[in-house]
């Protein structure tokens, strides 16, 4: 009996897993090596006759005690909990425990074994998921933006053009009516005018894949607050202060996004319902070569555990649901990415302010800052599948051209095929059946006189396909609704 008591017990010694036994009044009986070990005990007598509660993560000492009480009344069961050794890690354990009858009465046995990095790993790929279906989220989000501006956009168009037309022709109209007409055209336009500039913004999101160039930060920053407006209203007031405005080296979509990000944080930190009492600050202020803008809020702040890693993934104070913690890890990425670098200011509580710095960059040249030749009067080739607004064009450019209208890209090419004289194309880009891309193919090679001499017009290139296409140097592609000044301006450099 010596000998196989000697046995066990060497077992035991040697068992890599924690075994431990606890008293019913949960003092710790027994502990092999690596149980002292995962307490980062040096001797036993350090956490032998303590008790086992006080060495549980405070969080989880209450549902430990009713498992300690259900192993002592003669049950078995498996539980995961914290504990915090006496060198202050955390660890993650997983138990497994049976009541142990012995002379002085029943006791608590347990295996433990360490699974901090099972836990880890699990919590890794879980948020790694979130991550990606956020990720697929907000393509999804960034294909339906683009989808909604076009399908808004050719309405807007005609809508537009036919109401610059009407005032232009009521111009020449006298009578006691016609100033209340024009006044009630006037409106409708800027009202149309105001949904150009929503859908705009729409666009500006889902265009995260072009190519950098020369971004105007307060368009970005107001892009940004347009889309935000919604959660920002109902917990705080907006408050500008532009101090002048530069241009910065980027991608207006990515850069944006930073804006996006820090504006909703910001209002996500305020309560809502008390809007008066609350007010998110947007700076934006030139400092030499640089940019400096500022989204600063009067939210609960971020707790101070969170604070030096803010920028890293998957770090949240958010409630689960609300955020992935990606958001301000993206925003940095893309901040560095630009040249520029992002930073926190906690506030004692009070808020927070972030900081995003950006070097600056010469502004794009002005269109209308190049003089043009006056056009000759021309005979053009207008291909939209949307009849009103090819339509609302024609009544526009007829005035000073011969305007041909199609609707589909297959009847313009049989026009072509029959040699008619054409000076210039305004084409549609994204049409069913043919698209303005394959008319252009098709010009290139049947009608070479016409080659380069075709204007686009897009509700929104949202394939890859046509983003692709209007990429070249030599595509001139403008927005519906249209700039009806612009597209005057891109006639007479073609026709000169």
């Amino acid at each position: 009996m010596t000998e196989a008591e000697r046995h066990l017990a060497a077992l035991i010694e040697a068992e890599p897993e924690c075994v431990k036994t606890v008293a019913p009044d949960g003092t710790l009986l027994s502990m092999n090596p690596a149980g002292l070990a995962m307490l980062e005990a040096d001797c036993p007598t350090q956490v032998l006759g303590q008790r086992v509660f006080d060495l549980v993560a405070p969080e989880h000492r209450e549902i430990y005690r009713r498992y300690h009480r259900e192993i002592c009344s003669g049950e078995r069961g498996v539980l995961e909990f914290d504990v915090v050794g006496l060198k202050g890690t955390r660890r993650h354990l997983e138990t497994t425990s049976a009541p142990l009858v012995t002379p002085a009465g029943v006791v608590h046995l347990s295996i433990t074994r360490d699974v901090t990095e099972r836990k880890r790993a699990s919590e890794a790929q879980r948020q790694l998921q979130a991550g990606l279906a956020h990720a697929e989220r907000m393509a999804s989000i960034g294909a339906l933006a683009a989808g909604v501006a076009h399908e808004i956009n050719n309405p807007l168009a005609f809508v537009l053009a036919n109401l610059n037309y009407a005032l232009g022709e009521l111009a020449t109209v006298t009578g006691d009516r016609v100033p209340a007409i024009r006044r009630a055209l006037d409106e409708a336009l800027q009202g149309g005018v105001r949904i150009q500039a929503i859908v705009g913004d729409l666009k500006t999101f889902s265009r995260c894949d072009e190519e950098a160039g020369a971004v105007r930060v307060g368009r970005a920053v107001e892009s940004a607050i347009t889309i935000a407006w919604n959660e920002i209203r109902h917990r705080a007031r907006l408050v500008r202060r532009f101090d002048g405005d530069a241009h910065v080296p980027g991608n207006e979509a990515r850069l944006g996004q930073v804006f996006l990000n820090l504006l909703i944080n910001a209002a996500q930190a305020i309560p809502s319902g008390a809007a008066d009492e609350h007010e998110i600050g947007v700076e934006v202020v030139v400092e030499g070569d640089r940019v400096v803008v500022s989204v600063s809020d009067t939210g609960v702040g971020i707790p101070a555990e969170d604070t030096s890693r803010i920028f890293e993934p998957f770090v949240t104070s958010k409630p689960l649901g609300v955020g992935t913690g990606l958001g301000l890890w993206i925003s940095r990425r893309i901040v560095t990415e630009m040249g520029g670098s992002i930073e926190v200011e906690e506030r004692n509580g009070r808020g927070t302010t972030f900081r995003v710095v950006l070097p600056t960059c010469a502004a794009p040249p002005d269109p209308e800052a190049v003089p043009v030749t006056p056009a000759r009067r021309a005979r053009i080739a207008l291909i939209d599948d949307e009849p009103l607004v090819g339509r609302a064009l024609q009544r526009i450019l007829s005035l000073d051209h011969e305007v041909v209208v199609f609707e589909r890209g297959r009847d313009a090419i049989a026009w072509f095929e029959q040699g008619e004289p054409c000076d210039l194309v305004i084409c549609d880009l994204m049409m069913p059946e043919i698209t303005g891309m394959e008319v252009d193919a098709w010009l290139r090679a049947h009608r070479p006189e016409l080659a380069g001499k075709t204007i686009f017009l897009t509700g929104g290139a949202f394939t890859p396909a046509a983003i692709e296409f209007v990429r070249r140097p030599d595509c001139r592609c403008l927005d519906k609704p249209l700039d009806l000044s612009r597209l005057d301006r891109e006639i007479e450099e073609l026709l000169s």
